[in-house]
């Protein structure tokens, strides 16, 4: 394996012309909390570097694709013989151990990034009439495809829980409803076998017969090692739910602009309303202000 934890950080030894150099690695994302790509900026700095006159001239910074295990070659004719010999050995000695680890260390730096992120940060695609219209609820990872997961090991098997709420205006509900998803970590997909719903207010999650549920899985077990393994549960799904709320105000401000009462004007019944789902205002919005 070519990346060494040293207890502060990770490190590459790359042999170059037959001389072999120690690096200090740092990894850096891209700067939107929401955005699926998996390139990565990886920087290396001689060990002992840092701080020292000749540090900047001494980096060696290069983007790669996780997903894609690819190397961007952008500006390669322009860089320097030592940049080029370095950034080779660098991808020469990566094995699969080490693009698994510079995944898992993607991931964490993105949830970071995701949930530390200010609401008004985040450009998010919400379906407004369906939310406002249709009492559609809306799955977290949907909006934070970085954010923390729900995953359950039970017999061998990975299950993973997604969790959906409502965001329509007005509505005051705790209701969250789960999607029991069996991992197959073979071909990296998940597999829809059941519904929970649950109450956060209340303190409450039963399982629900649904077409998608599997006979074979043992949803009750699921919900209880579900309760028992998130002993902190229904604070998160609070907090989860809040969190969303704010963030379907800030990308519906910004796609629809000021409101009526902001702006002095009145909305007449029989108006297109202001919200943009393209309903007349008395069968949409009027009310829920």
């Amino acid at each position: 394996m070519l990346l060494e934890f040293n207890g502060n950080g990770y490190q590459v030894v790359l042999e170059e012309n037959g001389v072999r150099t120690r690096y200090d690695v740092t990894l850096l994302t891209c700067d939107n909390p929401v955005c699926t790509c998996t390139t990565v900026d990886i920087i290396l700095t001689p060990a002992g570097a840092d701080g020292s006159d000749d540090a900047d001239s001494l980096r060696v910074a290069f983007r790669l694709d996780l997903k894609e295990r690819r190397l961007e070659k952008k500006g390669w004719l322009k860089r320097q013989k030592r940049e080029k010999e370095c950034i080779r050995a660098f991808m020469a000695g990566l094995g699969e151990e080490d693009f698994l680890l510079l995944l898992t260390i993607y991931t964490a730096l993105k949830a970071a990034q995701s949930e530390g992120a200010e609401p008004g940060e985040i450009e998010a695609e919400f379906d407004f009439d369906g939310i406002e219209n249709q009492s559609l609820m809306t799955y977290y990872n949907d909006i934070l495809p970085h954010a923390n997961r729900f995953f359950l090991k039970i017999d061998g098997k990975t299950f993973s829980i997604s969790d959906s709420y409502c965001l329509k205006r007005g509505c005051r509900c705790a209701r969250v409803i789960f999607s029991v998803n069996r991992v197959d970590t073979k071909k990296l997909k998940a597999i829809l076998v059941g519904i929970l719903e649950g109450d956060y207010r209340r303190k409450r999650i039963k399982t629900v017969d649904s077409r998608d549920r599997d006979p074979g899985v043992d949803l009750e077990r699921i919900r209880r090692e579900l309760l028992q393994q998130y002993p902190e549960l229904m604070a998160t799904l609070r907090k989860r739910h809040r969190r969303l709320h704010q963030i379907y105000a800030a990308c519906r401000q910004r796609k629809f602009g000021i409101t009526s009462e902001q702006k002095g004007g009145k909305v007449g019944r029989n108006d297109p309303c202001p919200c943009g789902s393209g309903r007349k205002y008395k069968k949409c919005c009027l009310g829920k202000e």
